[in-house]
C-alpha cells in the first residue's frame, strides 16, 4: 500500500537539475536570438516559463521569456 501524497515527500524543494545543468541552460537562454528560441530551449529541458523564472530569478542579466498565451507550437 502506498503512502498518501505529502507524507513521504521531503519538506525541502530541490531543483531537478544540477548547478552545472542550470548554468548551461542559463547560457543557452542568454545567447538565444528570439523568444521562440528561448521557449524551444526551455521545452527541451522540460521546463515551463514559470519554472525558469523561479530558477533564474537571481541570475545577472536574466530576462524572462514571454508566456505563450493562445499560441500553438
Amino acid at each position: 500500500m502506498e503512502d498518501p501524497p505529502g507524507e513521504t515527500q521531503s519538506s525541502y524543494h530541490f531543483p531537478p537539475y544540477s548547478e552545472r545543468e542550470l548554468n548551461t541552460l542559463y547560457g543557452a537562454l542568454h545567447t538565444a536570438d528570439s523568444d521562440m528560441e528561448k521557449k524551444q530551449i526551455l521545452t527541451s529541458y522540460g521546463l515551463t516559463v514559470d519554472e525558469a523564472q523561479e530558477y533564474f530569478r537571481g541570475y545577472p542579466g536574466y530576462t524572462d521569456p514571454p508566456h505563450s498565451e493562445g499560441s500553438s507550437t
